[in-house]
């Protein structure tokens, strides 16, 4: 096992090891999950928010030395092109762009609970470890001290509404891909919370503990699509959702129960 702090994460995500977004892709199925691992992902403008929101939670000081604010209207011009100019080297948000983190910002710093949570640990910790049967592995720990913390915005913060989007997502695998690199790296099982904030406004915060039986259960469905995926490897066939075979095109249950009547005119 090794533990690296500070990797950046073009380097991080060039290593060769199967990673949790890969294992989620696998959830679909071992071509889609071939496909992320040999595809590079675009980044979309909600992932590149988001990753300045993590910097801006997890690594304050970086945020404020790679972060530069461009106050104008529009994006072109002459203002602009010697603003970027200027600022090649960092990371340029507009105005908008820049309240909207800092109110998710001093949303968290508000909630007592997630603020503690996040304080004094290593952040953005790369693990890399060698499994028997799923081979080269890594995980990208948002926040490791005694305990695991992941941060996840959500468009519905209500308890129901995210743990289903949540399981859709395959959050629990992804929960216990990180909890089993943390337990090699502190070697004992460390608590795990998610902070799930609200992207629009009020920006509300929600700390969830998640349960060991659950982690698990996330755990062994990672290192199931893991090995299968290596077998896959080894064949070098990757197969679809419906692996090849013909599938009965059939009504929806609800459909086929639903009556229709006609009235007379």
């Amino acid at each position: 096992m090794r533990v690296i702090e500070n990797m950046p994460a073009a380097q991080y995500h060039a290593l060769p090891g199967i990673s949790a977004s890969q294992l989620k892709a696998g959830r679909t199925s071992m071509l889609h999950m071939w496909h992320r691992r040999t595809t590079q992902q675009p980044e979309t403008p909600a992932m590149r928010l988001g990753t300045l929101l993590h910097s801006r939670l997890l690594e304050p000081d970086d945020y404020a030395a790679t972060v530069a604010v461009w106050t104008g209207a529009q994006r072109r011009g002459k203002a602009w092109d010697e603003f970027a100019e200027a600022h090649a080297d960092r990371q340029i948000v507009t105005v908008a762009e820049h309240s909207e983190i800092e109110a998710v910002a001093e949303s968290v710093k508000r909630h007592g609970d997630a603020w503690r949570l996040l304080r004094d640990g290593r952040t953005e910790l790369s693990v890399l470890w060698q499994d028997p049967a799923a081979g080269d592995c890594r995980a990208r720990l948002d926040f490791l001290a005694t305990h695991l913390a992941e941060v996840k915005t959500t468009r519905g913060i209500e308890i129901g509404a995210f743990t289903v989007g949540a399981y859709r997502m395959g959050y629990h695998v992804q929960l216990g891909w990180y909890w089993h690199a943390a337990t090699q790296v502190l070697g004992y099982s460390p608590p795990v919370y998610v902070i799930c904030i609200e992207q629009q406004p009020p920006h509300d915060v929600v700390v969830y503990a998640v349960p060991e039986h659950v982690l698990q259960a996330g755990f062994d469905e990672a290192l199931g699509i893991a090995t299968e995926y290596r077998l896959c490897e080894k064949r070098n066939v990757f197969p679809g959702v419906a692996a090849g075979d013909r599938q009965i095109y059939a009504l929806p249950t609800w459909a086929e129960q639903t009556e229709v009547t006609f009235e007379d005119d």
